[in-house]
């Protein structure tokens, strides 16, 4: 089998394994823990008990995510090392399957192999590899390819069999990640026939995407998704717009390239513009407009690949000669471009997951009844679900001598009030989403980290109406920003949200009861005395 791949391929393979090769023992970051935790429920828990699903997540049905991390404690425990190889293992499953469905554009293994290399060094496809929690974009999009490529086969045979294996495998995609639900629309406009025959092939699969999204209601209590997105039509077609020149950004450094080279696709381009908004929809409301930050690259995943299979499209119509050096030139800059920035950005995860190592590696060595972790809900997110880990999992002693405020629990518990008196060996204040102590190094930390309240409290008030959510409160003088704590249960606040100034509005909140607290942040990153609790309840 390897004689067959051209050599080009054989460096993507390789090279993808030297890039990564130095991260495997990255330890664990953000989600990664909450994965790692929820991963002990049975499957049909994951898949059909709200209350087991909801350590994991209240805003997005993907089961297959905390799913896939069971093989992973199977063999390696709480070794970072296996996470990554299954993420490295996904990334060349991808690669693979990329490379097989450029051949039916290009029908050149060489220039295919080329485009493969474009995208697998590019930052999107860096970041959901080198992030073990990103690792379901790359699954589900394995899932899509292996839909689309069972329908094809359905198209030339007819056989039921082939049929179902697509369905099966458009429904692994959308249990991977809800970023894949449009594929019933890529599957009409690659489907054969006129559009009565389009519509007729791409029904089931529209049926699955239904299905699916009945599934996520009752398992989420509403359709879900980030509940500060403000879902207008002037915002995504914003998005929309611009989405191709940030794409090319990224790709080349040059916002207009990829759009250019699109325009090569003459009469085909009106059928890869429907392409692309189908791909582009369900990220369209949160796409960057510009440059994004390294984590938001996930969201140009998919579309990078719509990108690759334009961009194959678009060079076939040139001659044979001006097709292979223009698709070498593109490799050559794409190359030039992004594998530094692909260090850097494996390398800013390394430290994010070293810091948290350290604090885990101090945690177990905390002689005392109780240490309050004080700050924004991802650090405690983090270290609420290593802590449950640690306790429950692999019943290490460390776990009796710690708690959080206040009581142990996977779900961060918010905002926490500190009363000196009693007299805790520790408590941590962290800044934002790093995971160091704030003031100093960790082993440092124990004694005389004391959280400080500032300022008074705001005054917050709710008011709902038609599933929006309107919060208002009075300003702080002196701060920077404002953290809102918000969540299903009184005192237990499930995030915490950035905000500018009053008022905010939710949007597309569903039905049901929930409670807020919002506090100042300062600039030095103290947080001040939160607000009075509020209750609000959406009809």
């Amino acid at each position: 089998m390897l004689k067959t791949l051209p050599l080009p391929l054989l460096g993507v393979v390789v090279g993808v394994i030297v890039q990564h090769a130095p991260y495997l023992t990255a330890y664990f970051i953000t989600d990664d823990p909450v994965c790692l935790y929820c991963s002990h429920h049975s499957p049909l828990k994951l898949f059909f008990d709200r209350a087991a699903y909801s350590c994991f997540s209240s805003v997005h049905f993907t089961p297959l995510l905390p799913l896939s991390f069971k093989p992973d404690w199977w063999l390696f425990r709480l070794n970072p090392l296996g996470p990554h190889l299954h993420n490295l293992l996904a990334a060349l499953v991808a690669v693979f399957l990329t490379y097989l469905a450029l051949l039916r554009t290009v029908f050149s293994p060489f220039l295919a192999a080329l485009l493969v290399a474009l995208w697998a060094f590019s930052p999107p496809f860096t970041l959901v590899t080198g992030m073990m929690t990103t690792r379901h974009w790359i699954w589900g999009l394995c899932s899509v390819l292996l839909a689309i490529f069972f329908f094809l086969r359905w198209e030339q045979e007819n056989r039921k069999t082939t049929l179902l294996l697509a369905l099966f495998f458009h429904l692994l995609a959308l249990l991977w990640k809800e970023g894949y639900i449009t594929l019933a629309a890529v599957i009409f406009l690659f489907a054969s026939g006129r559009i009565p025959e389009k519509v007729r092939k791409a029904l089931p699969f529209a049926v699955v995407s239904g299905l699916y999204l009945g599934w996520r209601i009752f398992m989420l209590r509403g359709f879900g998704g980030y509940p500060w997105v403000e879902l207008s039509a002037p915002t995504a077609l914003s998005h929309l717009f611009w989405s191709p020149f940030v794409l090319s950004q990224i790709f080349f450094s040059l916002p207009w390239l990829l759009p250019g080279i699109l325009l090569l696709l003459g009469r085909d381009l009106g059928r890869f513009l429907l392409l692309w908004i189908a791909v582009a929809a369900p990220v369209t409301p949160i796409l960057p407009t510009n440059y994004p930050s390294d984590f938001d690259m996930r969201l140009f995943f998919p579309l990078s690949l719509a990108a690759l299979w334009g961009m194959a499209q678009a060079l076939q119509r040139l001659p044979a000669k001006g097709s292979l050096i223009a698709c070498v030139g593109l490799c050559a800059l794409s190359l030039a471009v992004n594998l530094p920035h692909g260090a850097t950005l494996l390398s800013a995860l390394h430290r994010g997951g070293e810091e948290g190592r350290r604090v885990i590696q101090f945690l177990r060595k905390v002689p005392c009844a109780k240490v309050y972790l004080v700050g924004t809900a991802v650090p405690q997110w983090y270290l609420a679900s290593m802590l449950e880990i640690h306790r429950e999992l692999l019943h290490l002693p460390m776990a009796k001598g710690v708690a959080l405020n206040p009581t142990g629990s996977l779900m961060s518990r918010g905002l926490i009030t500190i009363d000196t008196s009693d007299a805790p060996c520790g408590v941590f204040r962290y800044h934002n989403q790093t995971f160091t102590p704030a003031g100093g190094e960790v082993a440092q930390a124990v004694e005389h980290f004391l959280f400080e309240r500032r300022g008074p409290a705001p005054t917050l008030q709710g008011n709902a109406s038609d599933h929006r959510l309107l919060l208002t409160w009075s300003p702080v003088e002196g701060s920077s920003d404002y953290l809102m704590y918000y969540g299903g249960e009184s005192g237990i606040y499930e995030d915490a949200l950035p905000l500018k100034k009053s008022p905010f509005i939710f949007r597309n909140f569903p039905s049901g009861a929930y409670y807020f607290t919002v506090a100042a942040r300062y600039a030095d990153g103290t947080i001040g005395t939160p607000s009075a609790e509020v209750r609000v309840t959406i009809p």
